[in-house]
């Protein structure tokens, strides 16, 4: 019984403290064989292969119900080597399915034209300027990803 009563509370626990859309998710999977053309045709290297990220540890703050839950300690973070560009398995970030899927597109372009800056901010605005140069058709899902994320 009181293992029972423990898996029930972990599971709210956990509910409760995820932030995320789960209902909405959209998976690597789906979208990966378009994010890949994407990058390449936005200057990226035409030998990087799409693939899942693993969970890294990560820092900041957390909620106090992810605390008790002892969640968002970890997380999939997108990373480009020379051989890969590894993007989170599943993003869940919006409430929409679409801005998910969108979201993905725009890190395989944003992954082709950025490089790195000693100032984050600085080196983000000027990889967006020219990512959007470069793919002027993303600007419409810019637009939208940006004014979901503001709200």
């Amino acid at each position: 019984m009181e293992e029972w009563i423990g898996e029930r509370w972990h599971h709210l626990i956990d509910r409760a403290a995820d932030r995320s859309f789960a209902a909405h998710a959209v998976a690597l999977t789906q979208v990966e064989r378009s994010v890949g053309l994407l990058y390449r045709a936005a200057g990226g290297a035409p030998t990087v292969r799409v693939v899942p990220a693993a969970l890294a540890r990560i820092g900041g703050p957390r909620s106090w119900l992810q605390r008790l839950a002892g969640s968002g300690q970890r997380a999939a973070l997108p990373q480009l080597d020379g051989e890969t560009l590894a993007l989170p398995p599943r993003l869940a970030v919006f409430d929409d399915a679409a801005l998910n899927g969108d979201l993905y597109l725009w890190l395989a372009v944003l992954a082709a034209v950025a490089g790195p800056s000693p100032d984050w901010l600085a080196g983000n605005r000027r990889a967006t300027a020219q990512a959007l140069h470069r793919c002027p058709g993303m600007l419409p899902r810019w637009q939208r990803l940006r004014a979901a994320q503001l709200a």
